[in-house]
């Protein structure tokens, strides 16, 4: 069957509560960078947290066969050589590489605030599924759309089947390696949750300006649809915001995953505004007196879901947990 090419990219709106909403190379443009002096302060500290702090740097170094110090240590050297700065993504690609490297969720390379502060998304959410249990592959759906988005082909529960070009599995596996998961399967998982949306205080923005994807659409032809990149900052408005600093030290206690808190967050923000905006009103309530015998309000209904649940054996509360972060 003959695929209907993506000639233009296809313009969509965000949602309001995002705030402003930029391309992609609008946002680079505007981005900061570091001196010289800045990277070789920060190769020297990532030096010093392996070498003296890092206690499974010797388990690290048997089980994935890798020196993540020596590696720091020749990239000082190489940049102790330069008279400018070193390529601002290259630079972070190496420090990132360095730490992903470890496979190790709670070590983790951050980037500057410039880019920390932001995170980049196409209108779109992708989850995996077996069409039953004797299924060898899996097959890839779009599950989520952003508020406003509208296209004849491109809608909720197509398939997606290439993306820029290769299978939607080789690219997935592509970006499973930039994750630091501790065995394949974690980073699988990683790289499908970031395909589309991807906070930018560990991940570099992406590459390409704009996706191409191929997908079978409801009426069963083949298409291509060319979608750009977006970023917005988020803000204590509209609940993504992750306070680094006191988040930071928080999950030094209980080990809280940033990086999938903070997915969580986005994905609440772009495919789930309601639910947001029930939180701004559940947190404005706050501290208001009830009527007695008032039920209480779920301040928290991004994190917290209570329902009640009736099977032939009988009525049962049902709870979900969507995060540990307090």
């Amino acid at each position: 069957m003959e695929t209907n090419k993506a000639d233009d990219l296809f313009e969509y709106s965000a949602p309001g509560a995002l705030g402003q909403v930029r391309t992609l190379p609008q946002f680079l443009e505007a981005a900061g960078y570091l001196t010289l002096e800045d990277q070789k302060l920060v190769v020297q500290q990532a030096l010093n947290l392996i070498e003296d702090v890092y206690v499974h740097l010797p388990m690290k170094k048997a089980i994935h066969a890798i020196d993540p110090a020596q590696r720091l240590r020749l990239f000082k050297r190489q940049l102790e050589l330069m008279k400018t700065p070193m390529n601002e993504r290259a630079f972070h690609n190496e420090m990132i590489s360095t730490f992903v490297s470890l496979r190790d969720l709670h070590t983790n390379y951050m980037l500057p605030s410039y880019f920390a502060d932001y995170v980049a998304f196409l209108p779109f959410q992708v989850e995996e599924f077996y069409a039953d249990q004797n299924a060898v592959e899996c097959q890839y759906v779009v599950t989520r759309l952003v508020d406003g988005f509208t296209h004849p082909q491109f809608r909720e529960r197509v398939a997606i089947h290439h993306w820029n070009g290769m299978p939607i599995s080789r690219a997935i596996d592509l970006n499973a390696d930039r994750n630091a998961g501790s065995n394949p399967e974690a980073r699988h998982a990683r790289g499908l949750e970031n395909l589309t949306t991807r906070p930018l205080f560990m991940s570099l923005p992406p590459d390409e300006e704009w996706v191409i994807v191929g997908f079978k659409g409801t009426d069963g032809g083949d298409y291509e649809i060319r979608l750009p990149w977006k970023v917005f900052q988020p803000d204590s408005e509209n609940g993504v915001a992750v306070q680094l600093q006191g988040a930071t030290a928080v999950s030094r206690r209980v080990g809280i995953d940033l990086a999938a808190e903070m997915l969580r967050r986005t994905t609440v923000a772009l495919f789930k505004p309601e639910v947001a905006e029930k939180r701004k009103i559940a947190a404005a309530a706050l501290g208001t007196p009830r009527l007695t015998g008032e039920a209480p309000q779920n301040p928290f209904p991004d994190i917290l879901r209570c329902t009640t649940v009736n099977t032939r054996d009988g009525s049962f509360g049902y709870l979900r947990i969507f995060s540990f972060a307090p």
